[in-house]
């Protein structure tokens, strides 16, 4: 298949028929490419595609060009451009983080709020040599088996029809078609990892070894089958992987690594111990690597972190970065659900707040209920044990405004005279979005 068939074929079997689609644009040559050729040829209505820009503030004119360039390919085809402006070089001197880091930081809560708007996908352009460059980025750092997959043809609502062609069936689309597009100059500085993975590196092994994309793209599809396949023995969450004791096997305990655990550093004597706990009592538990921990429970073993031992404090912030890889996005909410997670008036918030694990006596006086001791509140909503230490407190001082994706308190609740709703959820970025 060439690049347009690969496209419409991914297109065609991964996104519903119908609802609103978004397509994820910098003005690069490969987000350019995907765009002409969904419009070209995947059959979507273009009334169902809005084109959806982030401006990151990093490169000066230079982005706002490549922004301008969007907007008018936008004007010309007649499809829906959505511009969003984040100046990530202030973000990440507040937050002391990486430029990379806050740019996909920002990136991912605006798709998170795309999705909440009613988007049902996000299409990125990721390619097969993006893929390739992120596994060799996860062999390099030591990864276990999730890392061996890398990108998918989908990965949640995140939808990457290009990732079965190379750079070089892009570049002969853009050719053959005339698709304009702008080049990011900091793609030449090999002072980045990936830059100086794709620049100086990969030209050498691609001599000598020309299937390297198609090889690791097989490696990439047998590891995820094989995950897929033993998956149904594992159930995870951000509270941690659970096996139950009648699927506890060895093949089991390197899925809930996969899942959640440690990914590097576990060895066989690990794995062991894991799967003698399905003879051990309740309670019982091993330590592993990176903070992790496995415990009997009454049906089977959880594997989760170890997090009470390490208090954190994040600022509240439209997007906030937790020491642990979550992160926490305000979500504007037009007609909130108060039955569902942490809705809270924005305008409340007072000044200090931040987002925290527990502590010991932290107080919640939940929306129209009683002010108690927060352990006292868990234990009422039968909140389990080994979860607690996970929770995301939004507080001041000993006083704890919301629980991010559980319930609100009083002293932030919605009321008829709330001007700024929003949503407190928990999500997670990789390096590859």
């Amino acid at each position: 298949m060439d690049l347009t068939e690969k496209v419409k074929d991914v297109t065609g079997r991964v996104l519903p028929k119908d609802g609103k689609i978004a397509v994820a644009v910098s003005g690069g040559r490969d987000s350019m490419c995907l765009i002409d050729c969904v419009l070209r040829f995947s059959g979507i209505d273009k009334e169902r595609i809005a084109v959806v820009n982030v401006e990151h503030g990093i490169r000066g004119e230079e982005s706002l060009r490549d922004t301008e360039l969007v907007r008018k390919y936008c004007a010309k085809c007649g499809v829906k451009f959505l511009g969003y402006g984040v100046n990530v070089p202030e973000l990440a001197e507040l937050s002391g983080r990486s430029t990379e880091t806050e740019a996909r930081i920002a990136r991912s809560g605006i798709f998170r709020e795309l999705i909440n708007e009613g988007y049902c996908a996000v299409l990125t352009a990721h390619n097969a040599s993006d893929r390739t460059e992120s596994l060799l980025m996860h062999i390099f750092r030591g990864c276990g088996p999730k890392g061996l997959v890398g990108m998918t043809e989908k990965d949640g609502y995140i939808v990457r029809p290009l990732i079965g062609c190379t750079r070089a069936e892009i570049d002969e689309y853009n050719d053959r078609y005339g698709v304009p597009f702008a080049d990011d100059s900091t793609n030449a500085e090999n002072v980045y990892d990936r830059n100086f993975l794709r620049n100086e590196i990969l030209p050498l092994i691609r001599s000598r070894y020309a299937g390297l994309d198609s090889a690791l793209a097989r490696l990439s599809e047998s590891m995820n089958n094989l995950l897929s396949d033993i998956s149904g023995s594992v159930t995870a969450d951000d509270n941690g992987a659970f096996i139950p004791s009648e699927k506890l096997t060895a093949t089991s305990a390197v899925s809930a690594f996969a899942a959640f655990g440690p990914q590097t550093d576990y060895t066989e004597k690990h794995v062991a111990a894991v799967v003698a706990l399905g003879r051990a009592r309740t309670g019982a538990g091993v330590d592993l690597p990176h903070g992790y921990r496995a415990e009997k429970e009454s049906d089977g073993v959880r594997i989760f972190v170890v997090r009470g031992v390490q208090p954190y404090e994040a600022p509240y912030a439209e997007n906030a970065l937790l020491p642990d890889g979550r992160t926490v996005t305000r979500i504007a909410e037009t007609q909130p659900d108060l039955k569902r997670g942490s809705v809270i008036d924005a305008d409340k918030v007072p000044c200090g707040a931040v987002y925290r694990n527990r502590r010991a006596g932290d107080k919640f006086h939940q929306a129209g209920g009683k002010r108690k001791l927060l352990s006292d509140w868990l234990t009422d909503k039968k909140i389990p044990l080994h979860s607690r230490d996970g929770l995301i407190c939004l507080a001041v001082g000993n006083e704890i405004l919301a629980i991010v994706d559980i319930a609100a308190g009083e002293s932030v609740k919605i009321d008829t005279n709330t001007k700024t709703a929003v949503r407190l959820t928990a999500g997670r970025i990789t390096q590859d979005e």
